[in-house]
């Protein structure tokens, strides 16, 4: 869908019901081309006017979503927190049939003289950009500076005076056309909140954030597959050793027989053919020697092979014991970060893994302390009023069940498919039929099996829970379970999920 004048008309009009008088409280970048305004309206009420100047998804809207604040924040940034942190927004204005909006604000100086400066939003071409200028049309600065080498007929530079682009009449007339044909059964010049913030935050915002999450989870994810490639040739090479021990008590038995016959054996003998009196049919057996050896040192020799072989099954069997859990907390990783979200959940994740040693440290870089803020669980509300609650990752899984739970409330886990830990706050009374059915839901759909038909999904008490000794983040064993069928439920999920910040089902 193409942003064009009507629609930047329609969202200059739900801008000024819903921020006019607004002030800026916080300015980020958390992208090259984008700069999120939080916005502090009368009382406790907040918003987040996200301003994009992509080539491709130049838009403004009201947004549900949170972005990470980059730790060195972009000198376009700074500068606009230098000028407009505080500001008042007192109008937003646009050009008859222009892709261009100006939110006019009203700040004080340095010395505490009152101004106004505004944000021009030009949303249109391929270079979008967004500039700031004084109240006499003075530029300050702007997201891309624009040379004579580059534009020689308009050019965009601190300290010039802005001028406004010519008109495009006939491209914005097709664009308005193209707009009424299309929406004139759901507008009437006019189109409500849900029609435009929401709509531009689903088709842009998400599908971009989905994107960008996508591209940075790919080098995680072939790292992690990459070790998941290392445990399983690990365990099929084990499993080979210890299969090739299963005939140790042949080697032992050998040993027996040759001390058995120690009067017959000659003087570097090579083969050794005696009746094996372990055989129930009294069969002969045939051993072979190292004639450099005496027959004592050959029997030893075969008593020494079969006590490597006894300590190797102990050994194997504890190392193919720890490479399949290994195996299994490596496949959870991958299932979360199939689903990741956010960025924040990435770095989550990414931490989780530093501090189990799968990813280094960069030695390079100076330890700094993050302001990143742990993210929460995602919260959803069932039928009956009863919170729920997911984990994003095994950390979170780690401490939801067993540190933010009461022991009284319930845990819902799909049964021996990776997936998230889904917690159901009861206060002390057992959940309704419909709140389980729901928290199954949930656990389903946010598990491997997401795709899945019905799929088993186990739950008990918080109590029932516990951490196994050693065990690696997000691995619990539990008791006491029942086990209910469930279809994971997009539609359900969506309805049941509390929007908070940028979570999405």
């Amino acid at each position: 869908m193409r942003l064009d004048a009507i629609y930047l008309n329609a969202i200059k009009d739900e801008l000024l019901t819903q921020i006019s008088g607004s002030k800026i409280d916080k300015i980020m970048q958390p992208e090259r081309d984008v700069i999120v305004l939080s916005l502090r309206g009368s009382g406790a009420q907040t918003d987040r006017l996200l301003i994009c100047a992509g080539a491709s998804d130049a838009r403004v809207h009201l947004t549900e979503y949170k972005f990470i604040n980059p730790k060195e924040p972009p000198m376009f940034c700074m500068l606009l927190r230098k000028h407009i942190t505080g500001a008042k927004i007192i109008d937003i204005t646009q050009p008859p049939h222009e892709r261009i909006l100006e939110i006019k604000l009203q700040t004080s100086s340095a010395i505490g003289i009152q101004t106004e400066k505004s944000l021009i939003l030009e949303l249109f071409g391929r270079r979008p950009n967004i500039i700031l200028v004084d109240k006499d049309a003075v530029i300050i600065d702007c997201l891309r500076r624009i040379s004579g080498e580059i534009n020689n007929k308009r050019i965009l530079l601190p300290g010039l005076k802005y001028h406004a682009p010519a008109p495009r009449d006939n491209e914005n007339k097709t664009d308005i056309m193209h707009v009424l044909d299309n929406h004139s059964k759901n507008i009437d010049g006019k189109y409500q909140h849900e029609n435009i913030s929401r709509l531009l935050d689903e088709l842009f915002t998400y599908k971009r954030q989905h994107e960008r999450i996508k591209n940075r989870s790919t080098a995680t994810l072939r790292t992690v597959k990459t070790v998941r490639k290392r445990i399983v040739r690990r365990l099929a090479a084990q499993q080979t050793d210890l299969k090739n021990t299963e005939n140790k008590d042949k080697l032992r038995e050998s040993g027996d027989i040759i001390m058995a016959n120690l009067h017959t054996i000659k003087k570097g003998q090579e083969l050794l053919i005696a009746d094996d009196f372990y055989s129930t049919l009294g069969t002969q057996r045939k051993i072979e020697l190292d004639n450099r050896k005496t027959p004592q040192q050959n029997a030893a020799r075969y008593y020494k092979a079969y006590t490597k072989a006894k300590n190797a099954v102990n050994y194997l069997t504890e190392q193919i014991r720890a490479g399949g859990a290994e195996l299994e907390y490596i496949e959870s990783v991958i299932e979360q970060i199939n689903r990741v979200e956010t960025e924040r959940d990435l770095n989550e994740i990414r931490e989780e893994l530093k501090q189990t040693g799968y990813i280094k440290h960069q030695k390079t870089q100076r330890p700094q302390k993050s302001k990143e803020t742990k993210s929460s669980p995602m919260r959803f509300i069932s039928s009956s009023g009863k919170q729920i609650f997911a984990g994003r990752n095994n950390l979170q899984n780690d401490r939801l069940t067993l540190k933010v739970s009461a022991k009284t409330d319930f845990w819902f886990h799909t049964q021996k498919i990776h997936g998230a830990h889904i917690t159901v706050s009861c206060e002390g009374v057992s959940p309704d039929e419909q709140t389980i059915k729901e928290a199954a839901s949930i656990a389903a759909y946010y598990s491997a099996a997401r795709i899945d038909g019905k799929v088993p999904v186990d739950y008990t008490m918080v109590k029932n829970v516990r951490k196994p000794p050693r065990g690696r983040p997000g691995m619990v064993i539990y008791t006491d379970y029942k086990t209910i069928l469930v279809t994971p439920d997009v539609k359900l999920v969506k309805q049941l999920l509390v929007h908070e910040g940028c979570t999405r089902a």
